[in-house]
């Protein structure tokens, strides 16, 4: 079990200049050592170790003395035992999960939080199934389970304290999700740590720009110990209308208590904040009007004492625009903060009837689907609006046809299943192939950009289960498998697998509907970007020809003596809380090293043209684990940058940059465009630009390895076409397997209904 081991000779029996060391291992390195001299007088020289939070496991004492002589000694062994492993508040195993929320941990007692080996079969209470066929599927919302670990999904035959319903605390909080006692719905004890959880500290613990419960999409309850996303995102924070009433995720949906939960289904009673009543009789109704409602199914509509920023009556980011729902960075009027984010949410997905015609979101007539920006009604009335069985498949219009994405949706028909799908037969299996070569017709949201692809049809004929897999004998590539509603429709996709971080490319829906499911077949494992090592990257000419300069310092860039840099490029790496010394981004291409809180990882750094370049990559290829890039320093403007964010698209999605200059109409110094790309795409949204007088700071927070940094200088106005010049320098590799991994070949897919292993 997990101790603080105090190793002694301090005993009349012990004689004098006797030392000690501890080893976990016996010709292995010494934890600690001692000998007694820097005890206080009189002088004791006879050694005491002290190991604090000891791991379970073997310890080896070599008692030694000073001069190399012999003598009497006594040893003693003196044991503190530790709450175990899996209870002790502290993340074991670094992989951003605690305790009960850690797969390694089965229940309170286990003393390992290491996650169990890729590949191997996941334990009942997180497979996604309903073992024990109860309608409640895994941890933290299955009473019959006290962590993620836990391979019992039965119910106790008592009642857990966390989900009687009674106070068993009285602290005025009842049971999961509420009480901060409470971790999940299977704890015996409602009983507040001692620490208090990460998701009830007031602290954004993964970086990720969301704070606690009910806000963090890694937080199931106010007693979750940790912050940290899950590979497959709840229902709520999907980006999805799973119960298709019109509204998406924490906090529009009605149905979504928190960012966090499994279930976006509507209550039959609505909430203080969705229930159609003036409940706080301030003339403002429900959310996300009321100033007293911070998400839709908030059930205090009670104002705050301070009006919160987006209903004050101030502009309070100085953009000219005054709260909700005048200024778009007010997501509703009880929202803190009106800085606008990097991404707005579109009109068709922020809970506001823009166009006032008594339809909101999805649900109105001008909206085709959740990226929609624009809620105005076409002249004509859309395909899935129209009372028309269209594709004469049963099912007409939204919500009722998987064919469309919202009231708007301009087509009903799968077009794609009338020339290039293939049928499944029930509980089938089919061989297949994608060839070196063919068509990328599908996008997924876990890779396979220029990859040949396949897509296949199975129909459910009754709601219930439902487990996809490549994870078979015939397979021999890695492959990247996504499920959708509606064939032609990427924003219908229900899920996808195929990250190295799942590497048994295999989908279970635990709660489908029947009908049909449209499965994507697609080739190489997920993208990662990273920009190339090409001498070149092509941007448009210069009007001043410009050229940079290898200026350098021990502050950052310099840039030929044009002012634009003094002293830009300080950058960190941070993991685990502890950051690396500042990166020397002096010119060079042989992959310097460098290290925070033992995570280990190369760079370079090259000027290509007016581009500097640099690339850090993780030292153990596919190493998951998470980290902080931040890169800052001083532009050289004397007080009077300006700038902008702006976008641009690759590869079909928007690639935030900071553009900064002394003056966009006739600037003196050049211009500069300040990119941070993470390798996985997913993660463009984590990166953040910032400014404050002449200094920017690029950060990413809680990131995976690689990633590139681009700073390119450029008198060129045409800001878009520079943009798409740097961007083009990114090269797409599979992820997993660098550029070499194989992104075709033969495949071996099988469908199963109801709860397969």
């Amino acid at each position: 079990f997990n101790a603080n081991l105090t190793f002694s000779l301090r005993h009349e029996e012990t004689g004098d200049n006797m030392l000690l060391y501890v080893r976990s291992e016996c010709d292995g390195r010494e934890l600690d050592c001692n000998d007694g001299t820097g005890n206080i007088m009189p002088v004791v020289t006879k050694g005491e170790v002290l190991i604090e939070n000891a791991a379970p496991g073997d310890y080896f004492i070599v008692v030694d003395n000073r001069f190399g002589l012999g003598g009497p000694f006594k040893l003693s062994v003196d044991v503190e035992r530790l709450p175990a492993g899996c209870a002790d508040g502290r993340d074991n195993d670094e992989d951003g999960f605690i305790d009960a929320d850690d797969l390694g941990c089965a229940d309170v007692l286990d003393e390992d939080e290491t996650d169990p080996e890729n590949g191997a079969e996941l334990p009942q209470c997180w497979n996604q199934l309903d073992d024990d066929d109860d309608g409640i599927i895994d941890y933290p919302f299955e009473p019959g389970c006290v962590g993620k670990g836990d391979d019992d999904e039965t119910d106790p035959a008592v009642v857990p304290a966390c989900s009687n319903g009674i106070d068993d605390d009285e602290d005025d909080l009842v049971d999961f999700p509420n009480d901060i006692g409470c971790a999940a719905r299977g704890d015996e004890d409602e009983e507040d740590p001692r620490v208090r959880p990460r998701c009830n500290n007031r602290i954004d613990d993964d970086d990720d720009g969301f704070t606690d419960y009910p806000q963090d999409p890694g937080c199931a309850a106010a007693g979750d110990p940790s912050e940290a996303d899950d590979d497959i995102a709840p229902a709520c924070a999907d980006g999805l209308d799973n119960d298709r009433d019109g509204r998406i995720d924490f906090p529009f949906d009605p149905g979504c208590i928190a960012a966090g939960h499994v279930d976006e289904t509507d209550p039959e009673e609505g909430y203080a904040c969705s229930n159609g009543i003036d409940d706080d009789a301030d003339d403002i109704v429900d959310f996300p009007f009321d100033p007293g409602c911070e998400f839709a199914a908030d059930n205090d509509e009670t104002d705050p004492g301070f009006p919160p920023q987006c209903a004050n009556g101030n502009d309070d980011d100085g953009d000219g625009l005054i709260d909700f729902p005048a200024d778009r960075g007010c997501f509703f009027a009880g929202d803190r903060a009106e800085l606008d984010p990097n991404r707005i949410p579109p009109r068709c997905i922020n809970s506001v009837d823009d166009d006032g015609d008594g339809a909101v979101d999805l649900a109105d007539l001008g909206c085709a689907n959740r990226e929609d920006d624009d809620e105005e009604d076409g002249v004509d009335v859309p395909v899935c609006s129209n009372d028309i069985d269209d594709d004469e498949d049963g099912l007409i219009d939204w919500p009722a046809d998987p064919g469309c994405q919202a009231s708007g949706d301009s087509g009903e028909a799968q077009v794609c299943a009338d020339f290039d799908t293939i049928d499944i037969p029930r509980d089938g299996t089919v061989l297949g192939a994608t060839v070196e070569g063919g068509d990328d017709n599908y996008r997924n949201r876990c890779g396979g950009r220029e990859a040949p692809d396949t897509v296949y049809r199975y129909v459910l004929a009754e709601d219930g289960p439902l487990t996809i897999s490549a994870s078979n004998d015939g397979t021999d590539y890695p492959v990247v498998l996504s499920v959708r509603r509606d064939c032609d429709e990427p924003l219908s996709q229900l899920a996808c697998v195929g990250d190295f971080r799942n590497p048994t490319p295999t989908l279970r829906l635990a709660n489908a509907e029947a009908g049909e499911y449209f499965i994507v077949v697609d080739g190489g494992g997920p993208e990662r970007w990273i920009g190339s090592q090409e001498p070149a990257i092509a941007l448009p000419n210069d009007p001043r020809a410009f050229m940079a300069r290898n200026d350098i310092n021990a502050g950052g860039w310099g840039d030929g003596g044009n002012d634009a840099f003094d002293g830009y490029g300080r950058i960190t790496i941070t993991h685990a809380n502890q950051a690396s010394p500042q990166l020397d981004v002096s010119l060079q291409n042989d992959g310097r090293q460098g290290v925070a809180g033992g995570y280990a990882f190369t760079y370079t750094s090259e000027l290509v043209g007016n581009v500097w370049r640099i690339r850090i990559l993780p030292a153990e290829e596919n190493d998951e684990r998470l980290v902080n890039i931040s890169m800052t320093g001083n532009l050289g403007s004397d007080g009077g940058t300006v700038s902008a964010q702006r976008t641009t698209p690759f590869q079909g999605r928007e690639i935030a940059y900071l553009h900064t200059t002394d003056s966009f109409a006739a600037p003196r110094d050049p211009p500069i465009f300040h990119f941070l790309i993470p390798g996985d795409p997913e993660q463009l949204g984590s990166v953040n630009y910032a400014i404050a007088g002449d200094t920017p700071t690029l950060s990413a927070n809680g990131i995976t390895l690689p990633a590139t940094i681009y700073v390119g200088l450029s008198y060129n106005l045409d800001f878009n076409a520079v943009a798409e010049g740097i961007v083009s320098d990114i090269e797409i590799q599979a992820g997993g397997g660098g550029a070499d991994a194989p992104r075709f070949g033969n495949f071996e897919l099988s469908v199963q209904e109801g709860d397969a292993p």
